[in-house]
């Protein structure tokens, strides 16, 4: 599928957004996204698998032609796969990561940004109960969570996600990926 690039280096599984310009997913995506990970999940020598973006922008969410019901639905598959993935999952985000690209970013094990990165919540009167599964994920990575800390916010920059604890580390936009392919590499084969 041409929006979204998989390929396999040195036992790290490689998931590229491209879907320019800014990798709003549509529906056929997250289903070949879910495909793949199977694939990772299967995969007995993988170390890992690595979220990454070709494009200016990380992942601005759905595509606004494929909005319904379904795509909610696939979504949180998408999501909740990827939490339970035995092989570790390591998400470099550049630019713009909005709504579900926000949330695939939290679902990740390992999160680093490119100093550009920005983190956008779906709407600005975020509210948890309307998904549970994206609050958790932000209130689990966040340092000392505190509800005030994003009930009234609805972005970040990546300094500011650095200091809350929603990513480990911010690198220069030019030495993003090689950063990320550095520590993809140093971790353990699962065994």
């Amino acid at each position: 599928m041409d929006s979204i690039i998989h390929e396999r280096k040195n036992n790290i599984h490689w998931v590229v957004l491209n879907c320019p310009p800014s990798n709003a997913l549509a529906f056929s995506s997250l289903m070949y996204l879910q495909d793949v990970l199977d694939e990772v999940e299967e995969d007995k020598e993988a170390q890992c698998l690595v979220i990454a973006s070709c494009t200016n922008d990380f992942c601005v969410g759905a595509n606004v032609i494929d909005t319904q019901s379904y795509w909610a639905t696939g979504a949180k598959g998408v999501l909740s796969k990827l939490e339970s993935l035995i092989k570790p999952s390591l998400v470099a985000v550049n630019g713009h990561a909005n709504g579900f690209g926000f949330a695939l970013a939290l679902s990740c094990d390992y999160r680093y940004a490119g100093s550009d990165a920005s983190f956008v919540t779906s709407d600005k009167a975020f509210n948890f109960a309307n998904d549970c599964q994206y609050g958790w994920n932000l209130s689990r990575s966040i340092r000392n969570f505190n509800l005030a800390n994003v009930q009234n916010r609805d972005s970040w920059t990546a300094k500011e996600a650095l200091e809350l604890g929603i990513v480990s580390d911010v690198f220069d936009n030019d030495l993003l990926i090689d950063r990320v392919e550095e520590i993809a590499i140093s971790l353990p084969v699962p065994g």
